[in-house]
């Protein structure tokens, strides 16, 4: 059973911070021109609750952007981060899936799922990208 995901934490740190909860498939507007990064973070049971993901939260990327983006897919734990990255071309989508192994899912320690525009990892340009999330 498939369960969409309907909110998530947009934010960006650098010159103009912001952070703000926001209906998911809302664009993030990433300028790496003003800021470090910008992302959207799915809160663990707050926006979705790890021990009811079977295997993964399935993630459908849209890159509004003139230029190919890299992102990051961060699990963010209390004791760490497991990190991925995935790149989307210009006005692409892309899905992109983050496993959950049962430990994972078990555990107390899971905080957050962060997709990030960071600008250690693309060139300095405003990317534009949106979200859609499910649980499977």
């Amino acid at each position: 059973m498939e369960k969409k995901l309907e909110k998530g934490f947009y934010f960006g740190w650098g010159k103009n911070n912001f952070g703000e909860e926001k209906d998911l498939n809302q664009k993030l507007n990433a300028d790496l021109t003003e800021n470090e990064g910008c992302g959207i973070s799915l809160i663990a049971n707050k926006h979705f609750i790890p021990q009811n993901v079977k295997s993964s939260i399935k993630f459908l990327v849209t890159n509004h952007s003139q230029y190919d983006v890299t992102i990051r897919i961060e699990k963010k734990f209390f004791d760490g981060v497991k990190t991925s990255y995935e790149k989307i071309e210009k006005n692409s989508k892309k899905q992109c899936d983050a496993f959950l192994s049962d430990s994972e899912k078990n555990s107390e320690g899971l905080k957050e799922i962060v997709i990030a525009v960071l600008r250690c990892d693309n060139n300095i340009y405003p990317y534009t990208i949106s979200l859609k999330a499910e649980i499977d």
